[in-house]
């Protein structure tokens, strides 16, 4: 079953209104009306509207159509997505597939909706995040995709505390494999922006610590790979599930259950995988890789070279 959660319970404090923020009008419809809309269009089978102190007027919008859950507010009450999304589990089994939404976001469209959850169960996912690339980034939170390992000059340790082990040049995901990580690849070092307060009008501080700057080769540089020490053999046994690795120019599957991958695909071609390889030296620009088995099975990597 689709299950799909609106978070609702937001007091739209920042709007410097009384009425619920998902409640204000857009076209003479609340905000909230077009994510559960779209949520539908998605092919949602039921919907759970966490809500606050506007729970009367939410349940006199959609009456028995939903599900709710209240949140508490106040100091004696956890806060957050993750505790309001908390409150909805017992609504919940294992084999459900949950939308999160929010319920102040009425661009969303259902049709991206609907390749969210296409895509999140072709790839057998145990979490997808939706994300978006926009011109202008003030004011909103940040999704690093990579995985990045960097000891600043200035400071002689990792830029975030991390598990050392963890943080080898050899689990960067960034390409092409000879690409080093330095100082000069970002706008800020300074870790102390993360505990910025917000600006005066409600919203986000701007944050560009960890920022890559545009003229950095490391920026749109891929994701989703392993970069290796040049010529040592790589153990990936520590992967539960398969993945697409690439290496230079020739990409291959790894992981558990690697060996049962026969097929595979470069922008929706079948390519030859007789030996368990691909070359990629032909290709540039964004280019989606997919291998799948004989029982349906699916990886996909999305490069950009």
């Amino acid at each position: 079953m689709n299950i799909t959660i609106i978070l609702a319970a937001g007091e739209g404090t920042r709007m410097k209104s009384k009425k619920s923020k998902v409640l204000h009008k857009i076209v003479n419809r609340t905000l909230i009306d077009y994510v559960y809309d779209a949520s539908c269009d998605a092919g949602s089978d039921k919907t759970i509207i966490i809500v606050g102190k506007n729970k009367i007027e939410v349940e006199e919008k959609f009456g028995d159509k939903v599900l709710y859950k209240e949140q508490k507010i106040g100091k004696e009450y956890p806060y957050g997505t993750g505790y309001a999304v908390q409150l909805a589990v017992d609504e919940i089994r294992d084999d459900d597939s949950v939308l999160i939404l929010s319920g102040d976001t009425p661009l969303i469209k259902g049709e991206t909706l609907q390749k969210l959850l296409e895509e999140h169960i072709a790839m057998n996912s145990k979490a997808t995040v939706l994300t978006a690339f926009i011109n202008d980034t003030t004011g909103y939170g940040h999704i690093i995709k990579n995985n990045l390992s960097h000891t600043p000059r200035s400071s002689g340790k990792h830029i975030i505390d991390v598990n050392q082990a963890e943080c080898e040049i050899a689990n960067n995901s960034f390409l092409p494999v000879d690409m080093a990580v330095t100082d000069d690849d970002f706008v800020s070092l300074d870790a102390s922006q993360l505990a910025l307060p917000r600006k005066s009008d409600g919203s986000l501080p701007y944050v560009e610590f960890l920022r890559l700057k545009t003229n950095s080769k490391l920026y749109n540089a891929g994701m989703g790979c392993f970069l290796t020490g040049g010529g040592e053999e790589t153990s990936y046994d520590w992967l539960e599930d398969a993945a697409i690795l690439v290496e230079g120019d020739v990409a291959k599957i790894v992981g558990h259950g690697a060996e049962a991958f026969v097929y595979f695909y470069i922008n929706g071609k079948a390519v030859s995988f007789s030996d368990k390889q691909v070359d990629l030296s032909a290709y540039k620009g964004e280019i989606d890789l997919k291998a799948t088995t004989d029982n349906g099975d699916v990886t996909k990597l999305k490069q950009i070279r």
